[in-house]
């Protein structure tokens, strides 16, 4: 029978750890798991309570207090081999300030702030090597403001704007050289508006517009920076192309 200790030490206002006296240990059988949980209380401030949480094989797990039931201020949470993995900022048991969380290595894999359980502000997520894969920003736990991606070298990616969670005006895609590739526009999430292709050393090959996330009207088409063609869209069928002489 696995069984779960849960140890409760009071914390007397003025005195050493040392000297904190253990109230009540209780063993509670047919727990699932092995962890230990150690409890400190703040005599000074009633309803405070620090927690620290150990895994199976001894290490810590996670720490961090509650007032009156529920998560407040700074709590962190490690890795089996004892690293930090999360930190997080609570207040009356809701997220409220970083949100930030690590790799195996320790390196921040993404740094993130919410108000009242509500992401808000720049969200900005890493690679491995500890560059910025992704730079966003939240309003109201939505997308809103310049999205941005990067690739391993650093170069640009991805360059967006979102507006309500949804993908809003002009967006440009690059290739890992940092040639331009694409730009579309969206309004409201969809594609709505002039394109422009690119091959991948940035030269113009084909441009156009959409509408309603549909190709339409008059696209042309380029090879070696000369039109040869147009080709007219209607609801996203072809309509008609017509070979252009150079």
């Amino acid at each position: 029978m696995k069984i779960k200790h849960l140890l409760i030490i009071s914390l007397l206002a003025g005195t050493h750890p040392a000297a904190w006296s253990q109230t009540a240990k209780i063993s509670e059988p047919g727990v699932t798991d092995k962890s230990d949980t150690i409890i400190f209380r703040d005599s000074k401030h009633p309803g405070r309570e620090y927690w620290f949480i150990y895994a199976f094989n001894g290490n810590l797990h996670s720490q961090g207090a509650f007032v009156n039931g529920l998560k407040d201020g700074l709590w962190r949470e490690y890795s089996p081999n004892g690293i930090m993995s999360q930190q997080e900022e609570f207040e009356a048991g809701k997220r409220n300030g970083a949100f930030i969380t690590y790799s195996v290595l320790g390196q921040v894999t993404v740094d993130e702030t919410y108000l009242n359980d509500t992401l808000i502000g720049q969200r900005t997520t890493f690679l491995k090597n500890g560059r910025i894969a992704d730079s966003e920003f939240y309003r109201n736990g939505m997308l809103n403001g310049p999205w941005k991606s990067f690739y391993e070298n650093t170069k640009i990616k991805e360059d967006a704007t979102y507006v309500n969670g949804q993908k809003d005006g002009l967006c440009k895609w690059y290739n890992q050289n940092g040639n331009l590739s694409l730009e579309y526009t969206y309004k409201n999430g969809q594609l709505d508006g002039p394109v422009k292709e690119f091959d991948t050393n940035g030269i113009l090959k084909r441009t156009g517009q959409f509408l309603n996330n549909e190709e339409d009207g008059v696209w042309q088409v380029y090879e070696d920076s000369l039109m040869v063609k147009k080709v007219f869209y209607k609801h996203g069928q072809i309509i008609k192309e017509i070979p252009v002489k150079n």
